[in-house]
């Protein structure tokens, strides 16, 4: 019978990945609670109206965490309502490139084509938000409802 020799691993060096990797988790959760709080916060300052604050909070948070959608989300709206509806529009893009049925970023869309005067393209975010929750409520900001967008896509219509 044949033997076959394992590399073997030295023990300095499996403590050294294990290590790594220990740090790597825990700095991965500091820094996953750390954007949600600085979301929050972003939230605050929107609901108070201090949009440039927001946007900034928002900025930071999208740099250090590439997969929640959300910090774009609070950027998007506060680019809106900063009357910033080119720069507004590309964050929604990106938002519905990722996930197309997004119904926060699509509502903030419609409103961002209304602003521009795209009302064909409001009127299919108001139907993309609609087919996907026909009694919408933005969490963010609850006077954007249902009945905001169908106001808004009315607006369009005519």
């Amino acid at each position: 019978m044949k033997k076959i020799k394992l590399n073997r691993v030295s023990p300095a060096l499996s403590m050294i990945t294990g290590l790594v990797l220990a740090i790597g988790l825990l700095s991965g959760c500091s820094s996953s609670t750390e954007v949600e709080e600085k979301i929050l916060t972003g939230w605050d300052h929107f609901a108070k109206g201090n949009y440039d604050q927001a946007l900034g909070i928002f900025t930071t948070a999208a740099a250090n965490d590439s997969i929640s959608l959300d910090p774009l989300v609070g950027k998007g709206w506060c680019l809106l309502s900063l009357n910033d509806p080119e720069e507004a529009e590309g964050i929604f893009d990106k938002i519905l490139a990722s996930e197309p049925g997004h119904l926060d970023a699509n509502a903030g869309m419609a409103m961002t084509m209304s602003v521009m005067r795209r009302y064909r393209d409001c009127v299919k975010a108001v139907d993309r938000v609609l087919a996907g929750d026909p009694e919408y409520v933005f969490a963010r900001r609850k006077t954007i409802d249902e009945d905001w967008l169908n106001l808004v896509a009315a607006k369009c219509l005519f």
